[in-house]
């Protein structure tokens, strides 16, 4: 079984090397530089909920969660944390279900009005593409009914901008 709160702590401690201060690190987390020092000299192992808002403020929200802590991995693991994304190129549909993704039918079809004007094409037909989402992160519920689609229109802009892909 994997110990998170060490792998979480190499992944911090990683990033928080790249900053000139921990002031200025703090900041980006949006956490007190007080709390950093604890979490980066392992005082305190964070809540799930703050290891994960530490991860998104470091752009890697939702199910990019773990590729945040295999950046941990790669360190305990004597790897080079900067070539982790090859790590995530070729996965397969077993690798994947494996760390915890499932897919979503996805289709470019149809699109989800979020603005005003314009025509947004409907159809019935629905593409044979996927959506890869970390299941975990929809927490208990059912992925069952989940589909994606595409924004159409700027009114929910910059929570939902125009082309983004919604559940």
């Amino acid at each position: 079984m994997e110990n998170v709160d060490k792998i979480f702590s190499e992944a911090l401690n990683y990033y928080a090397s790249k900053e000139r201060s921990q002031t200025i690190f703090s900041n980006k987390l949006q956490i007190s530089v007080g709390y950093l020092n604890h979490l980066l000299k392992g005082r305190n192992k964070g809540s799930d909920a703050v290891r994960r808002k530490i991860a998104t403020n470091l752009g890697f929200p939702g199910s990019g969660y773990e590729q945040f802590l295999d950046v941990g991995r790669a360190i305990l693991a004597g790897r080079d944390p900067d070539a982790i994304e090859e790590d995530w190129v070729g996965l397969t549909g077993d690798d994947l279900r494996e760390r915890g993704f499932i897919t979503v039918p996805f289709s470019d079809n149809m699109k989800l009005a979020a603005g005003s004007g314009g025509t947004i094409p409907i159809t019935d037909e629905v593409e044979k593409s996927k959506v890869i989402i970390h299941g975990p992160s929809l927490g208990r519920r059912s992925s069952r009914n989940l589909q994606a689609f595409r924004v159409g229109g700027d009114s929910m802009c910059p929570i939902l901008d125009e082309g983004g892909i919604v559940l």
